[in-house]
């Protein structure tokens, strides 16, 4: 059976009376900017980036692309690529359209997947992010194609990327403008039910934590009478 693989580089609103401040959590309605990097496959690769731009978090799926599968450098297939954004989540997902595909792989390196960021700074601010459900059966790079023997230092540094397929550093808070959501040597061996989801938590609204004090404030006077 051949091995085939894809090396991809590819709002709940709340308000709160304070002054006149309006605060609003989540994705739902929000302007978010794409760019999928790869940062590429070996110690000396210069990798790639696609400046996907920026898109309107709604009802459908935010972003979609038909892309080349490949083997030894011959296109074997094509598959669309799905990012789904909701309100705290946000799901990728493949589905193959063409070939015979046992497996759909993203190349390991330090980073492959997308970089999410609020680009209108509108957003209350990304606080943390998880792995959520995952899945397809993915497995890690090494897992499935092994090591190069005949390339000890390509071999080396397969072992310095190996990150398990539900590692919390899949999904990292650059900062409160940026997400990274890093899809880096996941090989999912049921290609077609492939999909991963990411929980995305935000920074309370100030309007929203000034009310939840005012509450607490009154339940320890009504405690002390």
């Amino acid at each position: 059976m051949k091995k085939f693989q894809i090396i991809a580089a590819t709002a709940l609103c709340s308000f709160a009376i304070v002054g006149s401040m309006n605060a609003q959590a989540g994705l739902m309605g929000q302007t978010v900017y794409l760019e999928g990097i790869y940062t590429g496959y070996g110690p000396n690769s210069s990798g790639a980036s696609n400046n996907i731009g920026e898109i309107v978090v709604g009802s459908g799926i935010e972003y979609e692309q038909v892309i080349g599968l490949y083997s030894d450098g011959q296109q074997v297939g094509t598959a669309l690529q799905s990012w789904d954004f909701g309100d705290t989540s946000i799901e990728f997902s493949m589905e193959i359209l063409t070939g015979g595909i046992d497996a759909i792989a993203f190349g390991p390196g330090d980073f492959n997947g997308m970089v999410v960021t609020d680009s209108l700074g509108s957003i209350d601010g990304f606080a943390s992010a998880s792995v959520g459900a995952i899945a397809g059966d993915p497995i890690y790079w090494t897992d499935y194609y092994g090591f190069p023997q005949q390339d000890p230092v390509l071999s080396d540094w397969l072992v310095d990327q190996y990150e398990s397929v539900d590692a919390a550093s899949r999904a990292e808070v650059v900062n409160s403008d940026v997400l990274e959501l890093n899809l880096q040597g996941m090989v999912w061996t049921d290609p077609n039910n492939a999909s991963i989801v990411f929980d995305i938590q935000f920074v309370p609204a100030p309007g929203a934590l000034a009310v939840l004090g005012l509450a607490m404030v009154g339940g320890a006077r009504r405690r002390r009478r």
